[in-house]
Formats: C-alpha cells, sequence, structure tokens
C-alpha cells in the first residue's frame, strides 16, 4: 500500500492503481470487474506494444504456414479423374493419398520424413477398412509389411520382414491376441526354420528345421 491507495488492480488497464500515486492522482480500492477508474493510470506504453508485436507474428507465421502447405492433384492414368494427391510443405512431400480401384476415395495413403516414404496404410480390398499397414527402412524400400488377414478387425495378424526387398521372417498370431506365435525364418526364399509358441506364453518353445538337401530324415525339432 502507497499513500493509503489500494492495490487493487484495474479491470481494463491490468496495472495496479498505486501508481497513479505518481502521476498526483488519487485512487481508491476497486474489483477486478469493476469499470476502470476515469483516473487511474493509463497502461504502460512497452506493455502494449509487446502485446502488438506477439499478435503480429502469430498471425504472420499462420499466414507463412498456411501458403507453405499445398496439395498436388494428378490423374495417373489418364481417365480423366484425380487418382492421386500429393501434399508438400514447402517444396517436401510429406503424404501422398492413392485412390486405386478409381471410386473417388482414397485407399492407400503413404507417409514421407526427409522426402522419404516412412510409413504407409493400405486398404487391400477396398472395404474403406485400413487392413495393411507398411513400415519402410532409410532406403525408401519396405523393411515390415503387416496385414489383418483372417478376422478383418482392423489389427494385423500377419507380418513379413523384409531387408533388400527380400522376406526374411514371417510371423502369425494364430489365436489373436495381438502377439506373433508362429513364425518362419527364411534365406534367399528358402526355409530354415519354423517356431513355435504353442501355449501362447509369448515364448518359441519348439524349433523345426526341414531335412538337408538330399537327406531322406525327418525334419529335427527341438523344445525348450
Amino acid at each position: 500500500m502507497f499513500s493509503g491507495c489500494s492495490e487493487s488492480v484495474c479491470a481494463c488497464h491490468g496495472i495496479r492503481l498505486s501508481v497513479a500515486v505518481k502521476a498526483g492522482k488519487s485512487c481508491r480500492p476497486q474489483r477486478l470487474d469493476a469499470p476502470c477508474e476515469t483516473n487511474a493510470v493509463a497502461a504502460h506504453p512497452l506493455r502494449r506494444a509487446v502485446g502488438v508485436l506477439i499478435f503480429f507474428i502469430l498471425t504472420s507465421f499462420g499466414s507463412w504456414a498456411a501458403a507453405e502447405e499445398r496439395v498436388e492433384e494428378r490423374d495417373s492414368d489418364g481417365d480423366g479423374r484425380v487418382d492421386t494427391q500429393i501434399f508438400y510443405e514447402g517444396d517436401v512431400t510429406v503424404k501422398m493419398v492413392l485412390d486405386r480401384n478409381q471410386d473417388g476415395r482414397g485407399d492407400e495413403t503413404l507417409y514421407f520424413k526427409e522426402g522419404r516414404p516412412e510409413k504407409a496404410e493400405k486398404d487391400s480390398n477396398f472395404d474403406r477398412k485400413i487392413d495393411t499397414w507398411v513400415e519402410y527402412d532409410d532406403k525408401g524400400f519396405p523393411s515390415l509389411i503387416a496385414s489383418d488377414k483372417q478376422r478383418k478387425d482392423g489389427k494385423p495378424d500377419t507380418w513379413r520382414y523384409l531387408r533388400n526387398g527380400l522376406v526374411y521372417k514371417r510371423e502369425w498370431d494364430r489365436n489373436f491376441d495381438g502377439k506373433p506365435d508362429f513364425r518362419t525364418i527364411e534365406i534367399h526364399n528358402r526355409l530354415v526354420e519354423k517356431q513355435y509358441d504353442d501355449d501362447f506364453d509369448g515364448r518359441f518353445e519348439k524349433v523345426e528345421k526341414p531335412p538337408k538337401r538330399g537327406s531322406t530324415g525327418i525334419a529335427k525339432t527341438t523344445a525348450g
């Protein structure tokens, strides 16, 4: 408190009324929701200038961002209908939406990171439900393809892992609990091992290897 003046805040100026003393004015306590006193000191010029500057920065940034985002539409097969939409931020591609069955709806969305494919979502049977998910490596090649092939519930139940375009591992979810319980290992498209989690505890306790070429024996099975 100074000279008997209240430290209440002027509702419209946002300053303490006690600063009126410096201007040689009198003041009295005032609620935040009360009208501004006629003898209150005006808001500090610096505070008003900062507010204007912040408003200018925010509005300018919004206009700049909107100007940088654009969509390009293409007709890839020349039938007169748009089947590809490419989304850009500046000159960088960030997303691509494809309509593969020409029904006017996108059924595959490809997402990009730093100009390279990062992941994709697909509706492979055109029932308007995503059933395939793809992840890409740093070179832009698929590294994982997950699919909803059995229950059609929007959750993957098969997985294919790829390296340099070749599948080296496949997995299946046989009891549909969201976890793989059977897998195969491949080398250059040749099956080399099968692994089973028959009790669905998350561990592949049984391994089965096919017989070697020229062998008349059966597959070797181990349990652990």
